[in-house]
């Protein structure tokens, strides 16, 4: 069964409640039970780039989740209805068993399995990625040649990238963080996305999640913020080139200038789950503290506790320190008819 050419979700009625909660504001029917769309696995921290707009690749903690571990988990998501998976780190593709894990579960039964990476392996990986599950690949490219490689700290990091994507047949996003460098190729690389068939999208920069807290890299993400003219000519653009949809354009751009979003409500909670590489798990959002462990429990007992309901109606509130994951969901939410396009967008 398909609307507007997307899959409806399992779980339509808990979906179909999300959104009434969204449009008329009624917090009495939110869904007590959470049964979320989308999981986000980082199997490990471990990181191959230098980024200075993150901490991941200074910290090198064990990756503590096994082969065995993993491949439950994944049945375990499949037995909550969960379609959706994004392999994301650190570097997934450091995982040497990242397809061992994968080859165990049955591809069809998801409708999207992403790689989230920073793109530097996918040459060295390319055969296993294409005979893979994964749908999709998302590649982290934030400005152009040697204005991207000051950012991601690795020499020929851009050129390398590009040539590493013609060895993948699978869909690909190539996805920026917004930041000064940036401004002057946005353009150039939104048209060079579209002329290779890749899409494209923005990230809006954060320091507030686990990975993202040290003073270095606070400093970086301030010495790269966009100028309220720059903040003018990126939604120009984005705009010009509908590379994001209306309603999340205009929450990215308020939150660009103010540091705030239009929407009323945080839906991520009800949406997402993350599990890291440590085992623990959050409730969709990497500012909130762990829940629970998955090498202590199983996913299912810690997503139905009353502490993670309590952390994902802390979220809607937003009763939290702030951030910028997920914005979008919250934001297109609020707009039934774009809503599902949207999530495909999302979990891409």
């Amino acid at each position: 069964m398909k609307i507007l050419n997307y899959p409806i979700p399992a779980n339509l009625f808990y979906h179909f409640r999300l959104l009434l909660v969204a449009v008329s504001g009624l917090e009495n029917i939110l869904p007590r039970q959470i049964l979320p769309l989308l999981a986000n696995i980082n199997l490990t921290e471990r990181c191959n780039a230098r980024c200075i707009t993150c901490d991941y690749w200074k910290n090198k903690p064990e990756d503590r989740i096994t082969t065995q571990r993993a491949c439950h988990l994944i049945n375990e998501l499949l037995s909550i209805n969960v379609r959706n998976l994004r392999f994301t780190g650190g570097e997934p593709l450091l995982r040497a068993d990242l397809f061992e894990i994968l080859s165990s579960v049955d591809g069809a039964r998801f409708n999207k399995v992403v790689l989230a990476t920073n793109g530097l392996l996918l040459k060295k990986y390319a055969e296993k990625i294409n005979e893979s599950i994964i749908t999709n690949v998302t590649v982290s490219l934030d400005a152009k040649g040697e204005k991207n490689d000051s950012i991601r700290g690795i020499k020929g990091y851009y050129e390398k990238i590009i040539a590493n994507l013609r060895y993948i047949n699978k869909k690909i996003k190539i996805v920026s963080t917004l930041n000064n460098l940036l401004i002057d190729n946005l353009e150039e690389m939104i048209l060079w996305c579209r002329d290779n068939g890749y899409e494209y999208d923005i990230n809006l920069p954060d320091n507030n999640m686990y990975f993202l807290a040290g003073k270095d890299v606070k400093a970086a993400l301030q010495k790269l913020k966009l100028n309220n003219e720059q903040i003018h000519k990126v939604f120009y653009l984005l705009k010009k080139y509908n590379v994001v949809n209306g309603v999340v354009l205009d929450n990215a751009k308020a939150y660009m200038i103010s540091g705030k979003f239009i929407f009323k409500h945080c839906m991520q909670g009800y949406l997402e789950v993350n599990i890291d590489s440590q085992g623990n798990v959050r409730s969709g959002c990497n500012v909130f503290q762990p829940i629970g462990n998955i090498l202590n429990n199983s996913l299912e007992d810690i997503i139905n506790s009353d502490d993670y309901l309590n952390s994902v109606k802390k979220m809607f509130s937003f009763d939290c320190p702030g951030c910028t994951c997920g914005y979008g969901i919250s934001a297109t939410y609020g707009n039934p008819l774009s809503v599902w396009s949207y999530i495909q967008r999302r979990l891409s």
